[in-house]
């Protein structure tokens, strides 16, 4: 996580479902049931099938 709560999260085109194709880049969202990994001293959270996403803010859209 950085300095303002933002946390990379990748996973598995196949164990995403169609809720993470309705998030953009500066979107707010809460993300559950995630897996914690670390690289290096980057945390990453890693989304599988039970993972599930809720967009709280939505960026301006030109």
């Amino acid at each position: 996580m950085d300095a303002s709560g933002a946390m990379k999260v990748e996973g598995w085109a196949n164990d995403w479902g169609p809720q993470y194709d309705l998030a953009e880049i500066g979107d707010i969202v809460v993300v559950a049931n995630i897996g914690i990994d670390a690289w290096a001293v980057e945390v990453r959270g890693n989304i599988g099938r039970h993972s599930k996403i809720h967009i709280t803010k939505r960026v301006e859209r030109n």
